[in-house]
């Protein structure tokens, strides 16, 4: 298992470092407006990706039969199709997205980003089928390679370009590799059917989580909608840059949570003791993580941010801590999101989601009438508290699990990540990169968080034992 997890976080690790590069290179090399135009791209890409999800990949690893041939030829038949009608969907939309952009002669680029659900409709499912066993190597193979090829080829396209077609050409040559390596991979032969059982539970399974799609698409893009429309695509540009900055360790930690508890959540869903025991495990570990990723934005974000992307980018310099504390939050609120899916619970995070979202409207009205970036930011760090409340709260209200053991960690969280949000970020200077003393003090914090998770300190022991 420890092999396992290891394996499984530094995969993670590495495909999210070689997406971060390829921003960077892209970023050097095109002006800020072109990145934030080439930012809508993956904006687009979410559109279908985030609102036709449902999670036929996870449901693989969490049905007691998701093994058996027939329920992986019938995930198949229905993750094609998926793709299928998303690719319509993306190009059907291509125009009124670029009108909503402000950038409407570029249609056909929005058009050409069609292609990318279809291809990923059509990759091989045997790489979350193995997950079951703990074994992550084909997963973590096919995404490598497929953001390796894409950051290779960013730089001649970049250089030769010189604009936001770089990334679009980019992410099309990443969806290509990923189809290809994913039928590589597979154990298995690829194979269509059609189980009605099966389609049944998939339909129950995930529409809560299709419906959470289009939540965790304004979750995720909604202040950058928000941004590019109202306020401008060179604030979109460098609001993006901070942004990927921060929502890379975030993605990572949070596929690395999912992958690795879900698993043995599902596997003991008839041990109610020992699935109480994973339920504050995870969620301690969740808060823990989450508050150390907002210490490192609060000590090393600025200084990291410049040096990457360059001084054209320092202007998101004041805005980068919040954004440190808002996916700080968002981590917190893996561990419970995880929790109930370990119960087939997809509810959860579409109720967390929701009010998540609340927010959107207020930094829309907010920035209609002038506020700036780090307005909508606020809020944004703001929606992060209530939806990672709301979720935590859930799993008592439908599974009777109990705050004991969570309780006194998520306090202490919350009094860190408060501390954090409060530094005086409004009035760093665009050049003055060195943390204040007041994020040396959160940090010296984390030492006294870890002694108020015993539970935690205790599986951590006996995984690194072996037991």
């Amino acid at each position: 298992m420890m092999k396992g997890g290891l394996l499984l976080g530094g995969g993670n690790a590495s495909i999210a470092l070689l997406g971060l590069i390829r921003n960077v290179l892209i970023a050097r090399l095109i002006s800020v407006e072109d990145f934030g135009i080439a930012s809508t791209f993956a904006i687009t890409m979410a559109v279908i990706e985030m609102t036709s999800n449902i999670a036929i990949d996870r449901l693989i690893i969490q049905a007691k039969d998701g093994d058996l041939p027939r329920f992986q030829a019938t995930a198949h038949t229905l993750q094609a199709a998926r793709g299928a009608l998303g690719a319509v969907a993306l190009y059907l939309l291509a125009g009124p997205l670029a009108g909503l952009f402000g950038v409407p002669h570029l249609a056909w680029a929005y058009e050409a980003m069609a292609v990318t659900p279809l291809l990923h409709g059509l990759a091989h499912l045997d790489m979350y089928r193995v997950q079951r066993d703990m074994r992550f190597s084909p997963l973590v193979t096919v995404e490598f390679a497929a953001q390796l090829l894409a950051t290779v080829a960013a730089i001649p396209l970049a250089l030769r370009l010189g604009d936001y077609r770089a990334m679009l050409y980019a992410l099309l040559l990443q969806q290509v590799v990923y189809a290809m390596v994913s039928h590589a991979v597979a154990h298995r032969p690829y194979r269509w059917a059609f189980d009605t059982e099966v389609v049944g539970r998939a339909v129950s399974f995930g529409w809560p989580l299709l419906l959470n799609g289009l939540l965790m698409f304004a979750n995720f893009h909604g202040e950058k909608i928000i941004i590019g429309r109202m306020i401008g695509m060179t604030e979109l540009g460098w609001f993006s840059a901070a942004f990927a900055l921060t929502l890379t360790p975030t993605l990572v930690i949070a596929r690395t949570m999912q992958s690795f508890f879900l698993p043995q959540l599902a596997a003991a869903q008839d041990d109610e003791a020992r699935f109480r025991r994973l339920y504050v495990v995870t969620v301690q570990a969740g808060l823990l993580i989450g508050v150390g990723i907002a210490v490192t934005f609060a000590l090393a974000g600025p200084a990291v941010l410049v040096a990457l992307y360059g001084p054209r980018y320092e202007a998101a310099v004041p805005v980068l801590v919040w954004l440190g504390v808002m996916q700080g939050l968002r981590i917190a609120r893996v561990g419970s999101v995880v929790v109930a899916m370990g119960r087939a619970d997809t509810r959860n995070p579409l109720i967390a989601n929701v009010a998540r979202v609340l927010v959107l409207p207020v930094a829309w009205f907010v920035a209609a009438e002038g506020g700036g970036v780090a307005a909508v930011v606020a809020l944004a760090m703001v929606g992060e508290g209530l939806a990672a409340a709301v979720s935590l709260l859930l799993l008592r209200r439908r599974f009777g699990l109990t705050l004991d053991g969570v309780a006194l960690p998520a306090a202490a969280s919350i009094a860190v990540l408060a501390l954090i949000a409060l530094l005086p970020q409004l009035g760093i200077p665009a050049g003055a990169l060195a943390p204040p003393r007041e994020a040396w003090l959160a940090a010296a914090a984390l030492p006294l968080l870890l002694w108020s998770m015993p539970a935690l300190r205790r599986w951590g022991r006996l995984l690194l034992r072996g037991e």
